[in-house]
């Protein structure tokens, strides 16, 4: 008798075959897309208070239509550097409400390798936390059961190494601030880091229809 998983692989796989590149609203129609599910975690995460939020996004589907990424769901936040506290908050905020990965590492080796060649000051750090979470409700009835979480944080002067300072003032003497961000500047806001505050990007990442079921 056929299980769900693979009447559920045999749609996805028809889909696909019997037209194509046209298949994308088709595609889109058989496989609803569990973004709404992982906001709906991530509004749940105890985020501590001094914690800003600066922007979030949501992009990729499970179709994996054009070969694009999967779903996921990214918020940008700021937040009291306190000399590496943030890395400590963030990686308690992600062990609370996850599993953490065993190889979860306070710093990226690419980032190791960079210190060692001397492109990077003392002031120049990063940490770098994974791990898996449950689905909500609404992603179990897709058949979705758990998405991966990749957490990321940065002090004040390795948030802000590699961005435009001109552009950035340009932005700030516009009336750009925290709190009235437009969605087209989500990938500058570390722009508008208040003093002393570092940077922390957390992702949740679902999988693609065929990885789920087959």
């Amino acid at each position: 008798m056929p299980t769900a998983r693979s009447i559920r692989g045999l749609v996805a796989l028809l889909a696909g075959l019997v037209c194509g590149a046209g298949c994308f609203p088709l595609s889109a129609l058989l496989i609803p897309e569990p973004h709404g599910d992982m906001e709906a975690r991530l509004r749940s995460f105890p985020f501590p208070p001094d914690f800003l939020l600066l922007g979030s996004e949501k992009s990729g589907m499970r179709t994996n239509f054009m070969a694009g990424s999967p779903p996921e769901v990214e918020v940008k936040l700021a937040a009291p550097w306190s000399d590496g506290r943030l890395c400590d908050q963030l990686r308690e905020l992600v062990a609370s409400v996850g599993t953490l990965y065993p190889n979860s590492w306070q710093e990226e080796a690419t980032e190791r390798y960079m210190r060692q060649a001397g492109t990077l000051s003392p002031e120049d750090r990063s940490c770098h936390f994974q791990a898996i979470i449950s689905s909500g409700w609404r992603g179990k009835l897709l058949g979705i059961w758990s998405y991966r979480i990749d957490a990321h944080g940065a002090s004040p002067s390795f948030a802000t190494k590699y961005i435009d300072k001109a552009d950035c003032e340009q932005l700030r003497r516009q009336g750009y601030r925290i709190g009235n961000l437009s969605s087209w500047l989500y990938a500058r806001v570390e722009c508008f880091l208040p003093p002393g505050y570092g940077y922390a990007r957390l992702a949740i990442i679902s999988g693609h229809f065929l990885a789920d079921w087959m």
